[in-house]
């Protein structure tokens, strides 16, 4: 089996590390830019794990620009900003039979793959992973928190147990679900408000759960997914509320969001999927999300460069 692991930073670095290490593997192909894939191809890949180091030696690594061979599965890792022009660029290496995992945040992200590539649905297995993992170097990724544990699911079973064979071989926690759209929204009731609260008042996870004043404003963001998402026939509570914030104190103190260090850095960043996504579609289904219009004009305040 070829497996492509598109985006070798903090998440596609985490899972290519994971399966590297396995004595035994299917052909793993990384996926990344050219100044990446030189210096992995010089320097092998790390990942940093609380006190643990390991790096792995990659023999097959290519850039997004390069002739890559059809593949059976591909990984996607990258940000959602650069997703449509690498799905064109990697075109070549799809079939009708290839398998596609997206770990991206999100709610519309198998839309746009589909559309992107004109594929069947089918072929897009809807996933998300739950980890905190960013990339120091081109050649070094550091995993920060949360299990890293990834879930699939969907109609689709028998491209599940084709999976679900395949992966098991591997270091990586996975579980599979045929109801999967709730635990889409269930992650993004998480991503989705703490990364925006944090961002626009420029703290760590833990300092956002030490600010009495700011929690109710992230419970408030949160509510108004609860909202939408009920809206389109999600099921979601007040008790997802209660327990994505509980999930957050499992956090290390100093931990941010890959959306807070963008911004933080002037680079892209995943604000129209994390947060303009939420003022459109609340304005698509006649429903009030001050909150987050707030928040977001707070954050374009904050970070004049941002819009």
């Amino acid at each position: 089996m070829k497996i492509g692991i598109l985006g070798i930073g903090g998440i596609g670095g985490f899972i290519a590390s994971k399966m590297l290490q396995s004595k035994d593997k299917d052909e793993i192909i990384l996926i990344t830019k050219e100044r990446q894939k030189r210096a992995i191809i010089s320097e092998g890949l790390t990942l940093l794990d609380g006190d643990k180091s390991e790096k792995v030696h990659v023999i097959d690594v290519v850039s997004t620009n390069d002739k890559i061979e059809k593949l059976d599965i591909l990984f996607i890792a990258i940000k959602s900003y650069d997703l449509k022009e690498s799905l064109k660029n990697i075109r070549s290496s799809i079939s009708d039979k290839t398998l596609i995992i997206p770990l991206l945040n999100g709610i519309s992200i198998k839309n746009i793959i589909c559309d992107t590539l004109n594929l069947s649905e089918k072929q897009v297995i809807d996933g998300c992973i739950y980890i905190i993992s960013n990339k120091i170097n081109d050649s070094t990724i550091r995993h920060v928190g949360g299990p890293g544990r990834i879930i699939i699911g969907g109609e689709n079973q028998t491209a599940l147990n084709t999976l679900q064979t395949v992966l098991e071989k591997y270091d990586l926690d996975i579980e599979y679900h045929k109801d999967i759209k709730e635990i889409l929204w269930k992650k993004f009731l998480f991503v989705s408000p703490i990364s925006a609260i944090s961002t626009a008042n420029g703290v760590t996870f833990g300092a956002l759960q030490d600010d009495a004043y700011l929690m109710i404003q992230c419970q408030s963001l949160m509510e108004e997914v609860v909202l939408i998402a009920k809206k389109l026939g999600i099921n979601l509570s007040h008790e997802d509320i209660k327990n994505t914030i509980e999930m957050l104190k499992k956090f290390p103190y100093e931990a941010k969001s890959s959306f807070q260090l963008d911004i933080e850095k002037n680079q892209k960043n995943e604000k129209n999927i994390l947060i303009d996504d939420v003022i459109s579609l609340g304005e698509k289904l006649d429903l009030d999300v001050i909150n987050y219009i707030s928040i977001n004009q707070q954050i374009m305040d904050r970070y004049l460069c941002v819009q």
